[in-house]
C-alpha cells in the first residue's frame, strides 16, 4: 500500500466516518466472540493459549504451507505463512474485537482493553503483490485505554516436530501503520506444563520487520515440545490502523562454530 495512501486513512477517525464503513462491512463482519476461559491471566502477558480448549495446528501439504522457497533463507527445512495470508477467513472481517477472537484458524487476537473499539478486514492483495500472498490484514483501533494489542500465530505440526535448541525460528512482516508504534514480537514454546517465553523488540526498516529467535537460549525439554506460537505486539495501538500486508515465517539450523 502507498504510503499517501496510508496518510488517507486519517480520515477514517473521524466517527461519522466510522458508522458509514462499518454498515458497508455489514456483509462480511461479525462480532468478536467471548474471551475464552481459562485466558484472562495469560492476555495480561499478550496471549492466551487456545490450546487449552484443544485447538491444534494440522498438518499441511506445501501448497497450504504457501510460502515461495525462493524467498526462504538458506537451511531452512520448514517456511509457512499464517492462513490470514493465504487463504479466505470467515468471516472476512470483525468489529467490538474481545480478546481471544479467532481471525482465522491458527491467529487470534489479544488485548488487554475491557471497553474498546477495534474492526479487523482481511483484504485481498493487488495483482504485482507477492505471488504467494494472497491477502492482507488491516486492524483499525480507535478507543483503547490498554497497554498492548496482539496477534498470536500457531506455529504448524511441521514447525513443531523434532524442535530443537539448535533451530533459530524467524518472522518476517511487511507492515505500514497510521502513526508510529512501538513492536514486540514473542516466541512461546509449550513443553510439558511449562511455557518458554523469548521476546524480542522489532525493528521496522522500509516496512519490513525481521528478526530470528534462537532456540539456543531456551529452557525447555526438546522431547516434550507440544506446541508453539509466535506474539506480534503492538504497544498502545490507540488511534492507530496497523496494516500487515504479508507475515511469513520459517525454521532453520542455526551454524555450527
Amino acid at each position: 500500500m502507498a504510503k499517501g495512501a496510508i496518510n488517507r486513512i486519517g480520515g477514517l477517525f473521524d466517527r461519522g466516518v466510522l458508522r458509514r464503513w462499518r454498515r458497508g462491512l455489514e456483509a462480511v463482519v461479525s462480532p468478536g466472540s467471548s474471551d475464552p476461559k481459562g485466558v484472562g491471566h495469560d492476555a495480561q502477558t499478550g496471549h492466551g493459549d487456545q490450546r487449552r480448549n484443544g485447538k491444534r495446528a494440522e498438518p499441511r501439504g506445501d501448497d497450504e504451507v504457501n510460502v515461495h522457497r525462493s524467498n526462504a533463507p538458506r537451511g531452512a527445512d520448514c517456511v509457512w505463512r499464517p492462513s490470514l495470508w493465504c487463504e479466505p477467513a470467515t468471516p472476512r472481517g470483525h468489529t467490538n474485537l474481545t480478546s481471544g477472537t479467532r481471525l482465522a484458524q491458527d491467529v487470534a487476537l489479544f488485548h488487554d482493553c475491557p471497553d474498546c473499539d477495534i474492526a479487523t478486514r482481511q483484504l485481498p492483495e493487488p495483482a504485482g503483490s507477492d505471488p504467494d500472498g494472497k491477502y492482507a490484514l488491516q486492524i483499525e483501533v480507535f478507543r483503547f485505554n490498554g497497554s498492548f494489542l496482539s496477534l498470536a500465530m500457531d506455529l504448524p505440526s511441521e514447525a513443531i516436530s523434532g524442535l530443537s535448541r539448535r533451530h533459530l525460528i524467524g518472522v518476517r512482516a511487511s507492515l505500514e501503520t497510521e502513526r508510529p508504534l512501538e513492536v514486540f514480537a514473542r516466541l512461546n514454546v509449550r513443553h510439558g506444563p511449562n511455557t518458554e517465553k523469548i521476546s524480542r523488540e522489532v525493528g521496522v526498516s522500509d516496512g519490513i520487520a525481521a528478526l530470528e529467535f534462537d532456540l539456543a537460549y531456551a529452557d525447555m525439554h526438546e522431547t516434550r515440545v507440544e506446541a508453539a506460537w509466535i506474539d506480534l505486539i503492538f504497544k498502545a495501538p490507540a488511534m492507530n490502523m496497523i496494516h500487515l500486508q504479508d507475515v511469513s515465517c520459517h525454521r532453520r539450523f542455526r551454524a555450527e562454530l
